[in-house]
């Protein structure tokens, strides 16, 4: 057998084969899965179409895009020999459901485009001088004598500089935050942080809270909301603030990440280290959302705290599990459901009947987010709700009205030290909210909104009885 590695120059070896005659392949043995891919994709570009690889075979595909594919048939299979430590091709499908390019247009596949190592450091080298993209590519263009001698087109050299300008930024952006985070902490000893980095090092999520947000969660502690939703900038990476209530009623920041991603693990992390962070003192009730991963993570972190479901998202995530059936009917079924009941059994009495108003007498069992939320009912609705501690919120609402605010000081553009800045700026804002809140509080008369109430006459009443 001919033995081919991946220093091994094909190109003669894909010019002699007949892909019809099976004994002029058969006798190949590729001993990494590099040069199977030199091989073929060798033998592509001469025969005018581009491949693919699915796990370890390779596939034709006349169209680059995943969506445009023909789902040809004409493939390579091979088989790993253990007695000659290499793999054999068995299989050579040679049919393919679609024209052959040109040869002329082979250049143009992508499977036949690569920018070598050298163009990659002259392309580099001609961008940090002040060259353009397309001036930078002319000039290689020129060089090579023409497009079938350069080897790849310009927008293969305008996407390898952009994830270059992406990793040059990461890197700065990273170590800029670090040291900003270090520097914090220096000129403020109760400055907490923590970085969770991935597999590779780099930094993955970060929560941060002050001196003045720890003294905050130790004054209002008893309530959080805590939310994702909100999207910090064009990677679309999670903010997640903890909040509550102050005493004016007004959101009140308790600490703030950013996530990698929404992942039990993420949250694992953020949950043990906001707990490490505020001395591991729980709060009487959290309210999220109804993610899989928080529904089975916050018992589990924050035992022994009522841990309740946004009735907002549970709405949002009706019309997008039930379709036309979630219609003005069962909405107005579910805001009783979540606000008008007042123990177990009458419950079940209006559940049934939404049941059959919505859904045509149907059992629950048919309907498997319904399944879910009757499961979580406990967190959810007014008939247990009741009671526990809730400060009269139902919802993540003041997530939702943290995150209107914050909009006005954050652009989707902004980059993760400008995230920062302008994060800061927020904060600032909020505790002159605050603060004027609290003059206002010490230098006017309370209004008494009920003063011919039968509640305000018990108490003068009460009152006067007692003096």
């Amino acid at each position: 057998m001919d033995e081919i590695s991946s220093s091994t120059n094909v190109t003669q070896d894909v010019g002699s084969i007949s892909d019809e005659n099976k004994e002029s392949w058969q006798h190949f043995v590729f001993h990494d899965l590099s040069s199977i891919k030199d091989f073929y994709a060798k033998y592509a570009h001469e025969k005018g179409f581009s491949l693919r690889n699915n796990l370890h075979s390779f596939y034709d595909s006349q169209k680059e895009l995943p969506e445009e594919r023909t789902g040809c048939p004409a493939s390579i299979s091979l088989k790993y020999d253990s007695n000659v430590k290499g793999y054999h091709v068995y299989k050579w499908n040679v049919t393919h459901n679609h024209p052959l390019h040109k040869p002329e247009h082979s250049h143009y596949l992508i499977s036949a485009r690569e920018i070598s190592e050298p163009k990659k450091q002259l392309a580099i080298i001609n961008s940090k001088s002040g060259m353009s993209v397309r001036c930078s590519f002319q000039v290689m263009h020129q060089i090579a004598g023409g497009s079938k001698n350069l080897g790849y087109c310009f927008q293969d050299l305008k996407n390898f500089l952009t994830t270059v300008r992406q990793k040059e930024m990461v890197i700065r952006d990273a170590t800029i935050i670090q040291e900003y985070l270090r520097n914090e902490a220096l000129r403020n000893p109760s400055f907490y942080y923590d970085i969770q980095v991935d597999s590779e090092e780099n930094i993955a999520s970060i929560f941060w809270s002050d001196a003045i947000m720890q003294q905050d969660y130790e004054l209002f502690s008893d309530l959080i909301s805590f939310d994702t939703t909100y999207r910090t900038n064009t990677e679309y990476r999670p903010l997640a603030p903890f909040l509550g209530f102050d005493n004016h009623r007004k959101s009140v920041l308790f600490g703030c990440a950013l996530l990698y991603d929404e992942t039990s693990a993420s949250f694992d992390w953020l949950f043990t280290t906001f707990l490490k962070c505020m001395k591991n003192k729980k709060p009487i009730t959290i309210y999220t959302d109804q993610a899989c991963s928080l529904m089975k993570l916050v018992p589990n972190i924050f035992p022994d705290v009522f841990h309740g479901l946004c009735s907002w998202h549970m709405g949002e995530n009706a019309k997008s599990n039930l379709g036309s059936r979630c219609n003005g009917a069962f909405l107005d079924e579910l805001h009783h459901l979540v606000s008008n009941v007042d123990d177990e059994a009458e419950f079940d009495f209006n559940w049934n009947k939404m049941l059959q108003n919505c859904f045509g007498g149907k059992a629950t069992s048919e309907f498997t987010w319904l399944v879910q939320i009757h499961r979580n009912r406990t967190q959810w609705s007014s008939a247990w709700v009741k009671s526990h501690f809730t400060a009269g919120l139902k919802t993540t609402h003041l997530s939702e009205s943290f995150n209107a605010f914050l909009r006005h000081f954050l652009q989707p553009d902004h980059s993760l030290v400008q995230f920062f800045i302008h994060f800061n700026v927020m904060v600032e804002k909020m505790r002159d909210n605050h603060a004027d809140c609290d003059f206002k509080a010490a230098n006017t008369r309370p209004r008494n909104n009920y003063p011919n109430s039968q509640l305000m006459r018990s108490v003068v009443a009460k009152c006067n009885t007692v003096n």
